[in-house]
Formats: structure tokens, C-alpha cells, sequence
């Protein structure tokens, strides 16, 4: 009887263990940016850029995606030290190369685990050009590159 009663938790806490490992694996590594210094004496921070390996969405010439950035100060010497994360939903239009911001969410820490600080999302579509930023340039090459070789 004690065998009945114990099973149903057993299968929950495996159920609990095997979604807190998978979500870290769904990340695929692009590539590095780093952000120049904004003091004196800072050296800037290291940004890795990841995208959601499942979460690519396509219908052309839109594409949305699960975008993952890790920023790690670089500084030296005295004052603090953060790392963080933020997890974005992108939509990125291939053909007129620009893109919108869907959902922001800042996290306390790596990986988009810890503390929200912040919460965005987007009611309506705000366009922008691919050019405006670094990381979404490289993001627009890899992206559509790959949705173009299916």
C-alpha cells in the first residue's frame, strides 16, 4: 500500500528534476559581442549571445525566435560586479532586414535564471532597421541564412 502512495511523488519529482536540466539544454551558443567601457577604468562587458534551439517559428518572410544574452562585466578594481541575462522573443522580417522586439525579460542572473527585474511585451509591432544594432545583425545572418538552406 505505502508503494501506491509513494509512487505518484516519485514520478513528480522526476518530472520536476528532468524540466530544470532541459531547460538549459535548449540553448544553442552563437557568438560574443562585448560592450565598450562606459567609465573610466571599466573594461566594458562580455555579452554571449544564444538562441532557443525549438524556437524557431517561420512563416516568410517572418521569422521568431527565443533569444538568450549572458552579460558579464569585465571590470576591474573596486565597485560591483554584475552578471545578468535577458531572454527576448524576436521577430525578424528576412526580406526587408529589420526586426522587432516582441518580449524583453531582465534576469538577476545567467542563464535567464533568478530574480525578473523587468518585463516587457509588445502590444503592437515596432519595426526597426537590422542595421541599428550589432548583435541583430549577426543574429539576422545566422537566422535567416538557415530558414533560407530548408
Amino acid at each position: 500500500m505505502w508503494f501506491r502512495q509513494a509512487m505518484p511523488k516519485k514520478w513528480v519529482l522526476l518530472g520536476l528534476l528532468l524540466l530544470c536540466f532541459s531547460a538549459s539544454a535548449e540553448w544553442k551558443f552563437l557568438f560574443t559581442t562585448q560592450i565598450e567601457p562606459w567609465r573610466p577604468g571599466s573594461k566594458g562587458m562580455k555579452v554571449d549571445h544564444y538562441i532557443g534551439e525549438y524556437s524557431i517559428n517561420a512563416e516568410s518572410p517572418y521569422v521568431e525566435i527565443k533569444v538568450l544574452q549572458n552579460f558579464t562585466t569585465l571590470e576591474s578594481g573596486p565597485g560591483p560586479k554584475r552578471n545578468w541575462s535577458v531572454v527576448k522573443q524576436e521577430k525578424i522580417n528576412c526580406t526587408q532586414a529589420n526586426f522587432s522586439t516582441l518580449s524583453f525579460v531582465v534576469f538577476s542572473n545567467l542563464n535567464g535564471l533568478g530574480e525578473v527585474l523587468e518585463s516587457i511585451t509588445q502590444t503592437q509591432n515596432k519595426w526597426k532597421k537590422i542595421e541599428s544594432d550589432e548583435a541583430i545583425v549577426e543574429l539576422h545572418r545566422i537566422v535567416c541564412t538557415h530558414i533560407a538552406s530548408r
